[in-house]
């Protein structure tokens, strides 16, 4: 069957997460161990509530700050929490090569904050007809409810569909929903992955 619809993760397929050189910064920034930053910022308790919109981004900063006992401003937090995002230009310069051809719909788990600075800040990602994430619909990867929501997104049938993730239980969990799914990281293994589908031609290689 004839591929119609992509479905692209975010962080490790089209953006790097650089958690810890971000973080240390932060971390510098409020005086505080990098260890105790971290552990607070990714306390399932908070985070997983922001990733489910659950918790505004004031309400999770506010919880931060306290958490941490420290004084930043929500502007600085934000800022800070931001740059943890790095775009990986080759692969969203795919996004711009494939949207005339295809349905491109990002599906990511994210929270309010990120997903409004990925698509203020990497133009090519404007490429994407659709967004479907965690902290929008209220589901995160692996739930097959996020992935359901996200193939009635493209209208198509989901034999139509390619689905790409770095991480391999997400692949799999794409793969129960009935998505042809692929496991790779980064520009390289997306240009590779996407060339022996047939979707990328005659491709400079990025390596």
């Amino acid at each position: 069957m004839e591929i119609k619809a992509i479905l692209f993760d975010m962080g490790g397929v089209m953006v790097n997460c650089d958690t810890q050189t971000s973080l240390t910064a932060f971390a510098m920034r409020i005086g505080k161990p990098y260890e105790d930053v971290y552990a607070t910022l990714v306390n399932e308790d908070l985070f997983g509530p922001f990733e489910l919109g659950e918790l505004s981004a004031q309400e999770y900063y506010e919880q931060i700050k306290t958490a941490l006992d420290c004084e930043i401003s929500y502007e600085l937090f934000v800022e800070s929490w931001n740059s943890i995002l790095k775009e990986f230009p080759e692969s969203t310069q795919m996004v711009s090569d494939l949207r005339d051809r295809y349905k491109l719909i990002a599906l990511s788990n994210t929270n309010e904050l990120h997903q409004k600075y990925m698509q203020d800040t990497f133009m090519n990602l404007r490429g994407l007809h659709d967004w479907v994430t965690s902290c929008d619909v209220g589901a995160a990867k692996p739930d097959s409810h996020i992935y359901e929501l996200a193939a009635q997104r493209t209208g198509v049938s989901k034999d139509q569909i390619l689905y790409v993730d770095d991480r391999k239980e997400f692949v799999d969990a794409g793969r129960r929903c009935g998505l042809m799914s692929v496991h790779c990281y980064g520009p390289v293994q997306l240009q590779s992955a996407l060339t022996k589908l047939g979707i990328l031609k005659n491709e400079r290689a990025l390596y």
